[in-house]
């Protein structure tokens, strides 16, 4: 069962430098276009405190006090000098991170959004530079339920991998897999998490829409 496991987050497996600037302004790992690309906006515009950051940030929100984001922001203002005039402005870069947010591309991206004097001025540039500054994919949040008739030791060896593994080799969130349910027993306890997985056994990977939010999970079972 646990090179099942090693074999999962294998699959999921990059190596993430958290040290360059992203658009991901309120920290929640994604760069949206109604949070992160309005408080860039709203920033360049000069707007501080409340008025900066209410309907803004997401819940999951790790840069939440409009004092941190503004510092943020302040000391990051060369990376968002999007069109290359040596200003980070709210008509011209700021337009254009949050139509690229939205997925605009091509003349609907640059249309009326390009400064005087600017260094870059067609699309495919653009695009370049707003893609280099994509935060990685954010993190599988993993819901790990380890059924009473595990020994002690495999419960131990398999936090002990889960760490390492989580260390070495994040596993990433994609669209078909954002989180993650692990449930483990020994066969002989008769598949204890029926109530919740239904008759699913043996060893394996399955996929299922969560009933309340609709949102695609992931399964790992190891029986």
């Amino acid at each position: 069962m646990k090179h099942m496991l090693f074999v999962f987050v294998i699959c999921f497996a990059i190596t993430v430098n958290g040290e360059d600037f992203t658009l991901d302004v309120d920290g929640d790992g994604e760069a949206t276009p109604l949070t992160d690309g309005l408080l860039i906006i709203r920033h360049q515009f000069g707007f501080t405190g409340d008025a900066l950051v209410n309907g803004a940030v997401s819940e999951d929100s790790t840069r939440l006090l409009p004092a941190a984001i503004s510092d943020h922001l302040l000391q990051n203002s060369s990376n968002l000098d999007i069109d290359g005039d040596g200003n980070s402005e709210p008509l011209s870069d700021g337009l254009l991170v949050i139509r690229y947010l939205f997925g605009f591309s091509g003349q609907s991206l640059t249309s009326g959004a390009i400064a005087l004097g600017a260094s870059i001025e067609n699309s495919a540039p653009i695009v370049q530079k707003l893609s280099s500054l994509l935060p990685p994919p954010a993190r599988v949040r993993f819901k790990i339920e380890l059924h009473q008739s595990l020994p002690q030791t495999w419960v131990s060896e398999f936090h002990d991998m889960f760490e390492v593994f989580d260390a070495v080799f994040p596993a990433l969130k994609t669209s078909w897999a954002p989180e993650v349910d692990i449930y483990a027993w020994v066969d002989s306890a008769d598949k204890p998490f029926s109530d919740k997985i239904g008759d699913i056994g043996g060893a394996g990977i399955n996929g299922r829409t969560d009933p309340v939010t609709g949102e695609s999970r992931l399964l790992m079972i190891l029986e």
